[in-house]
């Protein structure tokens, strides 16, 4: 079963109802891929953890996230792609036409 899923008037990332789909932190990286459109995990990374005096987790931590929203971007009619490999990049993408 499907749920609806509509986009933010304001940020444009995924909502359901006034609810906000994502945690802070996946709806930082969300927001980021969205507003980078090429971007590589190393600025993904900066951008998330470049204020942790600890560095960050491991660099599949973003991986990990989006395999985690992945179903929730398709629901809402979007998906993040990325051009695989070591120097791989990252584009929001919306895609034709979200799970029925």
């Amino acid at each position: 079963m499907t749920t609806e899923v509509q986009t933010c008037p304001h940020c444009g990332n995924p909502v359901l109802g006034r609810k906000k789909l994502f945690t802070p932190m996946k709806d930082k990286l969300l927001t980021f891929i969205r507003d980078n459109p090429g971007c590589t995990l190393r600025q993904i990374m900066e951008h998330l953890y470049g204020d942790d005096p600890t560095g960050g987790p491991e660099s599949n931590i973003i991986s990990s996230m989006l395999s985690q929203m992945r179903q929730k971007l398709l629901d809402a009619g979007l998906d993040v792609v990325s051009t695989g490999g070591s120097r791989a990049t990252y584009s929001l993408v919306k895609i034709k036409d979200p799970t029925p």
